[in-house]
């Protein structure tokens, strides 16, 4: 697949799930800035990867719910939105 979307995930190629992993980790890791800017930017990568590793994108995103309870209203909903595979 060639443009914006060239890659979201190959779970079923063992060396790309290798660098999958890591990439997932890069999207959860920015989840933990205090810049709300990457935090969207990681939420954003995160729903478009939800097409291929739906069960790890849930729980990153449900944990990321769980330790930043005191985010704003529209954060949160867009969280759930990217833990569904809903972003644009």
């Amino acid at each position: 697949m060639v443009g914006r979307l060239s890659h979201l995930g190959r779970p079923g190629d063992p060396v790309a799930h290798r660098i999958d992993e890591v990439l997932l980790g890069v999207m959860r890791d920015t989840l933990s800035s205090e810049n709300v800017a990457c935090v969207e930017s990681g939420l954003h990568g995160l729903g478009h990867w939800h097409v291929t590793y739906s069960d790890a994108v849930e729980s990153v995103v449900e944990e990321f719910l769980r330790q930043r309870q005191a985010i704003g209203v529209s954060l949160r909903d867009y969280a759930r939105a990217a833990g569904r595979g809903r972003v644009l």
